[in-house]
């Protein structure tokens, strides 16, 4: 019996994403003006300075065949790690610079604006996808953006470049990441990723077990597809440990 894999990027899928697109730019906007004003510019020139870039940044896919690869997707996942890695972020409070990390959360994804072409009936790769890849292309339009910020802190303008430019499997081309701030992303771009292949997965099997896809490890599994477990009426001890056990037995003694 042959592995089975999931269908990715179904049109009903698709349609109800985009539905949700006129929502994801307002919280985008909502995010982009909690951020001090020149963490602010340098989203506003990265992507707004440009004629027609952040429409070309929202309706994109995430990827290709992957996660939220459906168009408009590009937005919600961006959405979806910013509020992550804010939550993160929070646990950590006195050793996360906030201010970087959305700068960076908001700006990570946004060389996809220019990485996939989409083509009459799949989305591919474009010329500037395949020779250079998001990151650099990211890096790049990222960096005239920065001198609002640089002028200012130039450590600060250095984290945000870190953050989205980094990846976690270091090489000589790409550094890794330097900064608690670029470790959050990372994992919070992980979790997003992630959790939309396991949310595909749900959706297509409402199982325990689901269909394999090519950018998970592993054949999914969801223990929230289970039924609940039954909830026993009868009140029971307490657990105790050996020494509680030990101790309650001497003082009945």
């Amino acid at each position: 019996m042959g592995i089975k894999y999931m269908r990715v990027g179904s049109d009903a899928v698709a349609s109800a994403r985009l539905q949700d697109a006129p929502q994801a730019e307002a919280r985008f906007m909502s995010l982009l003006q909690t951020l001090e004003p020149a963490f602010r510019e340098v989203v506003r020139q990265a992507l707004f300075d440009v004629n027609g870039r952040f429409t070309k940044f929202a309706m994109a896919p995430s990827s290709a065949a992957g996660h939220h690869s459906m168009p408009g997707g590009n937005l919600l996942h961006t959405l979806d790690v910013a509020d992550c890695a804010l939550q993160i972020a929070a646990r950590y409070e006195g050793l996360v610079d906030n201010q970087v990390l959305l700068t960076a959360a908001l700006l990570h994804d946004i060389g996809k604006a220019e990485e996939y072409q989409k083509l009459p009936h799949a989305v591919t790769l474009s010329e500037w996808g395949a020779m250079l890849g998001h990151k650099l292309l990211g890096c790049a339009m990222v960096w005239t953006a920065l001198e609002p910020l640089r002028a200012q802190s130039e450590e600060r303008a250095l984290a945000v470049m870190n953050a989205i430019g980094s990846s976690a499997g270091r090489s000589f081309d790409m550094r890794g990441p330097a900064t608690l701030e670029a470790i959050i992303l990372s994992k919070a771009d992980q979790i997003s990723a992630a959790a939309d292949l396991y949310r595909q997965s749900l959706q297509s099997c409402r199982a325990f077990q689901g269909l394999r896809h090519r950018h998970l490890a592993e054949a999914p599994r969801h223990p929230c597809a289970l039924p609940r477990l039954p909830d026993a009426s009868a009140p029971k001890p307490p657990i105790q440990s050996s020494r509680a056990k030990w101790y309650s037995a001497r003082r009945g003694a």
